[in-house]
């Protein structure tokens, strides 16, 4: 049968971490039932939707492994680095993958930089296929502050570390201009080398065929045949007619469905299922099967001859089965705040306690966040018992950059968003703002810097001293670690720090990052140098709930979310670089709507519970926008009370 890559319902969605769909492509690669892949898109309000890049490149090599699969199973490579070669003279039926697509308009074009790993790619006849490139958006909110009274004063060390850019600048300034066009060519470059690999058009697309198709606009399914981008434009899926026209049981004597004849040019020779199963009921059947015990009577019969044989013998034959080793798999998702920090920090405890881990991999796929919480991360790493990997996913920057940079050995994908090894640190002076308002707020200090975190106290020569002495004592820290953790001279870390963002394949060369290597390699090499035999069980701590789930849990236990939390979740879970619109928007929604409609609301709650204002302190972030729902999260929780 055929493994069908999203719901037959359109209107049902499911979501499942990488590593999953990853581990279920594998089985079936090696499932003899199993004879082909077939991938839909839907269309551009149909999307298949990812986290990012990174999370692209291992769904591509999973799918890669498929195609693969006539190898034997010596030569069947299951790491997330498998090559384009296959073995030839196997006798093994080779399997077929098929990607079906309405259009491929994202603009990010990561649906179709995943499909083009399938080997037959089909988009309906009146589809378009956009491949205008990346983009990577910021928005500036200097000239906003400016016309409201609001201050931002900012300290940071790092000329590349860009997030305060969006305080104090009204538009890109030449650090971080030159930081992201760097950033955004060596992503491009993965895309479009990963397109013409897997398409086999390396001698048509150069980078100035590459230039004109992004300038060009969205192509026609005729000028994607032509280009060698797709392979069929039917009028629709064909793939009910496809399984129809192989659906002929072994008693019947009804003759296969006649296709259209618009599926004349399609290799159906070679199209050899006759039942489809969606991605979501093949993943239970595995479960399942992994799960099938004996049945009660077989077990019984077992245990009347295992009796039987232990009395004429009087020794006993069964011996106390062998505790299976495990690997610790933590994941390491969003903001770095106190809240992530305490329970990463209770689940290595757990890892290091339990005899049977063997190692422990951290999933890291965040933007940073607060110093303090990511150097907790890391003291708990460092004392560890348990040898700890670092798995980056899309992205690995700042504070998260910071915990991994205490692991034995860090993997990351070519397209990984990592590095920012930089500190900054904002004081917001909204005193003008209050006059605007009639408002006035004083303070009684028994210290000169008593109110320094206050949002309604001006800064001073000293507050400024004080900061910047903070900032300079993390900005050492960061490099004294990466420095330790990787190897590298004090004395170099500045060339690679700065603030600088770079992608997996960047750091690699740069000595940030060990290999290259989604989430599947890298348990496979923990397995391998850590554990006695590859059947090792995954421990994933903690069970992560949905967004659902935390809502509904009702505040109990590490799983607790306020609906605040759980709505910056969302905006968190979106790629680093998406069109740059959602973000981008929402950003100015929010401070529009907190400064300019409601903002004398706003003032009078800061004035109200003012002295339980708590300012975010110094951060350890790479992206602007999750840096600003980070510092807005912190800013106004007081709002909220």
């Amino acid at each position: 049968f055929l493994i069908f890559l999203r719901p037959r319902n359109a209107q049902i969605s499911h979501q499942m971490e990488v590593r999953e769909l990853v581990d279920i492509i594998h089985e079936a690669a090696k499932d003899p039932k199993v004879v082909a892949l077939y991938g839909n898109f839907g269309g551009s309000e149909s999307k298949f939707t990812l986290g990012g890049l990174a999370h692209a490149e291992e769904i591509r090599n999973a799918i890669r492994v498929f195609n693969q699969s006539h190898q034997s199973p010596s030569e069947l490579n299951t790491s997330n680095t498998a090559d384009q070669n296959t073995t030839k003279g196997n006798s093994r039926m080779p399997k077929k993958t098929y990607a079906y697509g309405e259009s491929f308009t994202t603009p990010e074009n990561y649906s179709f930089f995943v499909a083009a790993e399938f080997q037959t790619i089909q988009m309906q006849t009146r589809g378009l296929l956009n491949l205008s490139g990346l983009c990577i958006g910021n928005s500036f909110f200097r000239g906003f502050l400016d016309k409201y009274g609001i201050k931002a004063h900012v300290f940071k060390h790092g000329q590349y570390k860009n997030f305060p850019n969006s305080f104090t600048d009204k538009g890109f300034n030449n650090p971080h201009l030159k930081s992201t066009k760097s950033l955004l060519a060596s992503l491009e470059g993965t895309v479009c080398s990963g397109i013409n690999s897997s398409r086999g058009i390396h001698e048509m697309f150069d980078d100035r065929t590459w230039r004109a198709v992004r300038d060009y606009g969205s192509l026609t399914t005729t000028n994607a045949k032509e280009l060698g981008l797709i392979d069929f434009h039917p009028p629709q899926n064909p793939l009910d007619y496809l399984i129809a026209s192989k659906d002929k049981s072994d008693n019947s004597e009804q003759e296969p469905k006649k296709l259209p004849e618009w599926l004349e040019n399609f290799d159906t020779r070679n199209f050899k299922a006759n039942h489809a199963i969606d991605l979501v009921k093949y993943s239970k059947q595995v479960q399942n099967r992994k799960k099938k015990k004996l049945s009660m009577l077989d077990i019984q019969f077992i245990q009347a001859f295992v009796e039987t044989v232990e009395k004429v013998t009087g020794t006993s034959i069964l011996e106390k089965p062998a505790v299976k080793e495990k690997i610790a798999l933590l994941n390491v998702d969003g903001s770095i705040n106190e809240s992530m920090a305490n329970s990463l920090i209770a689940q290595i405890k757990k890892a290091n306690n339990n005899p049977d881990v063997k190692c422990i991999i951290l999933r890291v796929n965040s933007p940073g966040g607060s110093a303090e919480a990511s150097e907790n991360i890391l003291m708990e790493c460092k004392d560890s018992s348990k040898p700890i990997i670092a798995s980056m996913g899309n992205v690995c920057a700042s504070g998260g950059y910071y915990v991994a940079s205490g692991c034995d050995k860090i993997f990351a994908m070519p397209s990984t968003i990592t590095g920012s090894i930089g500190v900054f640190n904002i004081k917001l002076d909204l005193t003008d703002l209050a006059k605007q308002y009639g408002i006035k707020v004083e303070y009684v200090s028994s210290g000169s810097l008593s109110s320094m975190n206050s949002p309604f106290e001006p800064l001073t020569k000293k507050m400024e001293k004080v900061i910047w002495r903070d900032i300079d004592d993390v900005y050492v820290r960061f490099k004294n670690i990466v420095s330790t953790g990787r190897g590298i001279p004090i004395d170099e870390v500045e060339d690679v720090a700065q603030g600088r963002v770079w992608t997996g394949e960047q750091a690699k060369t740069l000595g940030l990052v060990d290999e290259m290597g989604g989430i599947n390699h890298v348990i496979s090499y923990a397995k391998r140098t850590y554990a006695s035999s590859d059947d090792s069980e995954i421990l994933v701590l903690p069970k992560r709930l949905s967004f659902f789930e935390r809502i509904l849990d009702g505040g109990k236990g590490e799983n607790k979310l306020s609906i605040w939390n759980a709505t910056l979740d969302i905006f968190e879970s979106e790629s680093v670089l998406d069109s740059g619109y959602n973000h981008n928007r929402f950003q100015k929604q929010m401070m529009t709507g907190l400064l300019q409609n409601g903002s004398s609301r706003v003032v009078q709650n800061f004035i109200k519970s003012s002295k339980e204002f708590r300012s975010p302190g110094i951060m350890l972030a790479m992206d602007e926008d999750d840096a600003l729902n980070f510092y807005l999260q912190e800013l106004l929780y007081v709002g909220s009370q």
